[in-house]
């Protein structure tokens, strides 16, 4: 019977890390971009319905500005984290690759002296 490590099943296969990687950075890069755009269009409606005397609707505005202001917060940090995963990941693969062009190109040193 075949034994399964602790470790989540993406993590053996590099194109499924990869795919998670992109798939986090994409959704954090779209949620740190239009988030703001939601939280200042929620701030202004409630200052207008507060305005017209609509105080139960510029409260629900408000509080919903709120939410989308804490989970604004939550997807720049996760962007954060998933921007250094890549690059640390990039950085891995390309630290070996680079080491094994080193080794295929190392010559003897009698070739090199010319004895």
């Amino acid at each position: 019977m075949k034994r399964r490590s602790a470790r989540p099943e993406v993590w053996h296969e590099p194109s499924g890390g990869r795919r998670l990687l992109r798939s986090l950075l994409t959704s954090g890069l779209v949620a740190t971009v239009l988030l703001p755009v939601v939280i200042a269009v929620l701030a202004g409606l409630a200052g207008l319905l507060r305005a017209l005397d609509d105080g139960g609707g510029a409260l629900a505005c408000a509080w919903t500005a709120l939410v989308a202001g804490a989970v604004w917060g939550v997807a720049v940090v996760v962007t954060v984290m998933a921007s250094a995963a890549a690059i640390l990941a990039e950085d891995d693969s390309a630290g070996s690759e680079a080491q094994r062009r080193r080794r295929r190109r190392r010559r003897p040193a009698r070739l090199i002296d010319g004895a």
